[in-house]
């Protein structure tokens, strides 16, 4: 499986997509910007103490230790929900949620194009 971490109305990240699908590929295309508003992640251990990652999102439950690639194209940050109306919650909300999901592609075991999440911070 390929996930693509790109903004909801990417007509790139949309047409590889697309291409992927038609030569068979299993994909996934994900908007950080809806977590924890219309998408949960979650990352929790199994008794035997193995690492489970978790994105529920329209209905389907991925689990992410079956992806074979990601493409880190230009996602947006998570966007706290409606019903979080205080100005500094908010902010906190957003914030914790951004380095909740930066800690989870760090521990995905893949590849990454063009590169893992912290090397293309690194590089900006």
């Amino acid at each position: 499986m390929i996930l693509i971490l790109s903004g909801s109305n990417d007509r790139h990240a949309i047409h590889v997509a697309e291409q992927l699908r038609q030569r068979g590929a299993s994909v996934v295309s994900f908007n950080p910007a809806r977590f924890p508003r219309e998408a949960q992640v979650s990352l929790s251990y199994t008794p035997a103490g193995m690492v489970r990652q978790l994105l529920c999102v329209d209905g389907q439950e991925i689990d992410l230790a079956g992806l074979q690639a990601v493409w880190y194209r230009r996602p947006e940050k998570p966007i706290a929900p409606s019903a979080v109306r205080d100005r500094s919650a908010r902010a906190f909300v957003e914030q914790e949620c951004s380095m909740f999901v930066q800690d989870l592609w760090s521990y995905l075991d893949c590849f990454w194009l063009p590169a893992a999440p912290y090397i293309v911070r690194h590089g900006e």
